[in-house]
């Protein structure tokens, strides 16, 4: 309210102005005074409902903070032309008036709002600034229902209370007057699509929540969550609407609404009173009463799932690609469980349809240049958790790439050379222990180079071997891989999974390179078989070659018309002998060699005739009973004789006996068969050879051996 002083300055002044009119009304004209009057009676009126607004408007101001803290939100806003209602979420209203329709020379009290740390207190913007509204202890007053009073005292400037009108303080702000912009306590009102915007007349802005629908979601499909016990999950969760949150967990759980989501956490493993499992539930309220629940099912989890690699950690392919498995076991697996493969290579696709089991797939290369990946097994389970491991996977530019661990070695100095002084050594390279299994790869390369250094370690010189397209060394020197059928050849086999036969290999061209550091041997080979697929082998390690050369000046035979170097009969009883070989080479020709092991002594060598092929008995090694002869009539065993060989000296054609030697197989104390019988029968896969024969020298040779033999042992050499 105006102080009444004024008021009654006011009144009494109109009072007298009607007094002087009526009394004089006969003697003077009095339009002029009647309209002053007028005047002076609708400014009263205008300067009444003028602070009357503004009181309205620091009302209005107090109940929007409030809503505010209680986080009641807005439905809309209506422009009434000189003001808005805003409608609030719990159905009560403010009305504000429009800060760009007050009145010409006019103005409010310059009231505002100052926010600190959420909380909004009452203030002043006077000459030096924004400055806080104290109450009669000096004390900053918050907006929490209270509103300041304003009236315009004597002065027209206006008061302010802060205790109910009890007492009243002067602003020193002139409410009235020349240079009055007009103008309310808001300034402006603005809104978007979340908020509407309360521009103060000094510029501070009240930015108040829209109405949202009624939503809460905890972010996630899981209809059960699984914690380790004392682990926390923050969850991506989705609020809207709620003027009130309630949440409820299991006993020992704790759940709650934190800055970055919604934060679920397990109890300890030594709460031994809490809920091991569980509902978290979340019901939230609008302000206008609505009200929507929502739950998420937790449980503390088995121990966690364990993935193991349980095939080999790296992983190789050909150059024409092809399918390798990779193989894993999962320990406390979930029902929820799921294994997915993935590489940054796109040359790679998997299947992991086969549980324990994922096939990757390898397209051709057809890049010069060795290509590598990793591929990534996972499993996934609980919602998002997951344990993986890593493959590396190389694909070759070769058809045929092999880094061999083994390495056996044989030296024959110049027995099978062309020139003199061509020693030729004999590399045998494996991947597998136990020969000729599936899977295996295995190689033969015979390269020729000087004598050895070191006849106590004999190995090839080092240095750059490359194969010749003759059968011999180069005429610039020896260090020349042997282009041969015969001795530098290779097998591989494919995986006994998928079946098939073994991959025989003829290399025509290529080059070795052989070095010697740090007390090892590195070989390294690119060699190009007949069917021009390339070959690349490694081999790091030691190089022993065993010595087969024969004597240069061997003794003579105590028969010199005998080749045979027994000097007496001979006896071999071998039950679990060792078939080292059998071949098949068409047109009833067979040539097998039993041994009593895996050695280049003891052995016996028969070359022998049989009505049917390797085909015809299942592929496995023909039974039957032969007679030694020098015939190639079906059913003889043939006679044992010295052949020259292609590259110099002899070899053993037909069927021999060498019952021991210390320096090769070809010599020693060998001995022809040349009568005689040759009994093998068959029983599955398992052989007896009974062998009743004399030498060339008159030695009586008996053998009997037991070996095995199965459907792959033959090697069929009809198409070579």
């Amino acid at each position: 309210m105006i102080k009444t002083s004024i008021l009654q300055r006011i009144l009494c002044i109109i009072c007298a102005f009607a007094t002087l009119v009526t009394v004089n009304s006969c003697y003077y004209d009095d339009t002029d005074v009647r309209d002053s009057i007028k005047d002076l009676t609708e400014r009263v009126e205008d300067l009444e409902k003028f602070m009357e607004q503004v009181s309205e408007d620091i009302e209005s101001l107090n109940k929007l903070i409030e809503k505010l803290q209680s986080e009641v939100t807005i439905d809309n806003v209506v422009d009434n032309g000189d003001g808005y209602t805003v409608n609030f979420s719990d159905g009560t209203s403010i009305t504000i008036y429009d800060g760009e329709d007050g009145e010409d020379g006019m103005n409010p009290p310059a009231i505002t709002v100052v926010e600190e740390d959420g909380v909004y207190y009452w203030a002043l913007e006077g000459e030096n600034g924004i400055e806080y509204i104290l109450d009669k202890d000096g004390n900053k007053i918050p907006v929490n229902g209270n509103a300041p009073q304003v009236r315009i005292n004597d002065e027209g400037t206006w008061e302010i209370s802060t205790d109910g009108g009890l007492t009243w303080e002067d602003t020193g702000m002139p409410a009235y007057g020349d240079g009055g912009t007009g103008g309310y306590v808001f300034n402006d009102v603005t809104e978007d699509d979340n908020y509407v915007y309360f521009t103060l007349r000094d510029g501070t802005v009240v930015k108040v929540p829209k109405t949202m629908d009624l939503s809460f979601s905890f972010g996630t499909d899981e209809d059960v969550l699984y914690f380790e016990a004392g682990e926390s999950r923050t969850l991506d969760y989705q609020l809207s609407g709620a003027s009130e949150v309630t949440i409820t967990k299991p006993n020992g759980w704790r759940a709650s609404i934190e800055s970055e989501g919604f934060v679920i956490t397990a109890p300890s493993a030594d709460n031994v009173y809490a809920e091991k499992e569980g509902v978290v539930s979340v019901l939230v309220v609008s302000a206008n009463g609505q009200s929507l629940a929502a739950e998420q099912g937790v449980a503390i989890a088995a121990p966690a799932p364990v993935l193991t690699l349980t095939s080999e950690s790296e992983v190789s392919f050909p150059k024409d690609g092809g399918d390798v498995s990779i193989t894993y076991a999962v320990e406390n697996a979930r029902e929820n469980g799921v294994i997915s493969a993935k590489s940054e290579a796109s040359w790679l696709t998997f299947d992991t349809a086969t549980p324990g089991r994922v096939l990757v797939t390898a397209s051709a290369n057809a890049d010069d240049a060795t290509r590598t990946a990793v591929v990534t097994v996972v499993y996934t389970y609980d919602g998002g958790k997951t344990v993986s491991f890593d493959v590396a996977v190389t694909q070759s530019m070769y058809d045929y790439e092999f880094d061999l661990p083994y390495l056996t070695g044989s030296y024959y100095g110049d027995d099978y050379s062309v020139n003199d002084g061509e020693m030729m050594y004999q590399l045998y390279l494996t991947n597998n222990e136990e020969l000729w299994q599936y899977g295996g790869a295995y190689y033969w390369i015979s390269i020729l180079s000087g004598e050895p250094s070191d006849m106590n370690a004999i190995a090839p010189a080092v240095g750059t071997y490359t194969m010749s397209p003759s059968a011999g060394s180069d005429i610039a020197g020896m260090n020349t891989v042997i282009k041969s059928r015969d001795y530098t050849i290779a097998y591989v086999y494919p995986d006994a999974s998928v079946g098939g036969t073994y991959y025989a290999a003829f290399f025509s061209w290529g080059e070795l390179e052989l070095t010697y550091e740090n007390g090892e041997y590195h070989l390294d080979a690119v060699l190009t078989d007949t069917r021009n697929n390339t070959h690349h082998i490694t081999y790091t390690g030691p190089i022993v070659c065993t010595n087969f050369a024969q004597p240069d000046e061997p003794d003579e035979p105590e028969n010199p018309d005998a080749i045979s170097l027994l000097t007496e009969d001979l006896t071999i009883d071998w039950p679990a002998g060792f078939l080292a070989s059998a071949y098949y080479w068409g047109e009833n020709r067979y040539a097998i060699d039993v041994r009593d092991n895996y050695s280049y002594d003891h052995s016996v060598q028969i070359e022998f005739y049989c009505s049917t092929a390797p085909s015809d008995n299942g592929g496995y090694l023909p039974g039957g009973s032969y007679t030694i002869a020098d015939s190639k009539a079906v059913g003889t065993a043939l006679v044992g004789t010295l052949t020259e060989s292609t590259f110099g000296g002899v070899t053993l054609a037909g069927s021999w006996v060498y019952p021991r030697s210390a320096q090769s197989a070809y010599s020693g104390d060998a001995a022809p068969l040349v009568e005689g019988t040759v009994d093998i029968v068959q029983d599955g896969q398992n052989y007896t050879l009974t062998v009743n024969a004399v030498d060339d020298a008159g030695n009586k040779i008996t053998v009997s051996a037991g070996f095995t033999a199965n459907e792959y042992s033959v090697f069929d050499m009809t198409a070579w």
